[in-house]
């Protein structure tokens, strides 16, 4: 698998690809997806052997694409949008974190940095 990044006129194809919770990332180099699908947390990096990726604020598109066994050519899975602001820019340059999840109305992502995460509620 891998992401294929385009933002204003460039376009950046993140290779790297790993499955997994963050503590615990497991390299993919194959995976099975049967009839009922498979659930996990992708994460998508650049390769050792690219030069860095700077992100800037702006809008961004997101496309998701596997290489399928027998296929010619990788099949596009998924394709989103985000909108990376100027604080989550500088948040990104200093090698943090960004987790974007889609808002309630199921249309957009809403980014926040990965320390404002909401807190689990506890017992009462």
């Amino acid at each position: 698998m891998f992401a294929k990044l385009h933002h204003r006129d460039s376009e950046q194809i993140f290779s790297f690809w790993g499955y997994g919770e963050t503590t615990q990332l497991s390299p993919g180099s194959g995976l099975y997806v049967g009839r009922t699908g498979v659930v996990l947390n992708h994460h998508f990096v650049l390769s050792v052997h690219q030069p860095e990726y700077e992100f800037t604020a702006g809008d961004y598109r997101v496309e998701v694409f596997a290489r399928v066994v027998g296929k010619k050519r990788p099949a596009k899975l998924a394709e989103g949008s985000v909108s990376v602001t100027e604080e989550q820019a500088a948040i990104l340059a200093n090698r943090g974190g960004i987790l974007f999840e889609l808002s309630s109305d199921g249309q957009t992502y809403i980014g926040h940095a990965r320390d404002e995460m909401p807190q689990a509620a506890g017992p009462a």
